[in-house]
């Protein structure tokens, strides 16, 4: 049986073993749960130093393509979000300019979600949702504890609209969601405001009102966006 690795190109190493394994999982000719070879054997398929197969396997468990148990070997992981989570992160961290760019597709994101999630949610996410709204009125003045509020309610939205690739998105983009959370949490009045309007979408999901979910979901990331351009529209949400 011939082997599924070949030799690796000297330049750009551990680039190139990354593609190599990436492709492998992708085409499925490694299954979640299959042993990789061991570190002596691999590097000699692939015709790598073990220096270099160690960077890149780090590179690919960052990744959450594969896990490293000590003593036991290296084996092919469930993907995660959590690696695009970290990237994009970092990424808004270091490109503040971009938090508006973040903001608008999760409107249109969001939006349509909180449509979906009046035709689907189960009572428990609906649960969720309102425990949410209650802990951003309860730490209003407790930044951490709101903004772990704010995005437990969004999560729970996600939840509620029964599509696993939404739920996917909103759970890869935690971190950034986080720090885009965190950043509106500095603009005067935005804190007390964002209760209402989330509780006005809450409301809306709730009476499974699919077109007051989306005008609701609307209005929050309007007002938000409004807020951030310094505009003089007043930050107070219409009843639902």
């Amino acid at each position: 049986m011939s082997s599924p690795y070949q030799a690796v190109k000297r330049n750009r190493l551990s680039e190139e073993i990354v593609d190599q394994i990436e492709k492998l999982v992708l085409n499925r000719q490694l299954q979640v749960g299959d042993p990789l070879p061991s570190e002596r054997d691999l590097a000699r398929e692939l015709q790598v130093s073990r220096q270099a197969l160690r960077e890149g396997m780090r590179i690919l468990a960052q990744k959450g393509l594969v896990q490293v148990f000590p003593g036991r070997g290296t084996f092919v992981a469930q993907p995660s979000a959590n690696f695009l989570s970290d990237s994009l992160y970092a990424y808004l961290r270091l490109n503040p300019h971009l938090v508006r760019d973040f903001l608008e597709a999760r409107l249109v994101i969001e939006t349509e979600a909180a449509a979906l999630a009046a035709e689907r949610a189960p009572e428990e996410h609906l649960i969720a949702m309102k425990k949410a709204v209650d802990d951003m009125e309860t730490y209003v003045s407790d930044r951490d504890h709101w903004i772990d509020a704010d995005l437990a309610f969004h999560t729970e939205l996600a939840r509620a609209t029964g599509n696993q690739v939404i739920l996917l998105l909103i759970t890869s983009l935690r971190g950034a969601l986080r720090e885009s959370i965190r950043y509106f949490s500095t603009v005067p009045h935005i804190v007390s405001a964002s209760v209402e309007l989330h509780r006005n979408v809450y409301k809306a999901v709730a009476a499974r009102q699919v077109e007051a979910s989306r005008r609701a979901m609307h209005e929050h990331f309007q007002i938000t966006l409004a807020a951030m351009d310094g505009s003089h529209a007043p930050l107070q949400a219409q009843e639902v």
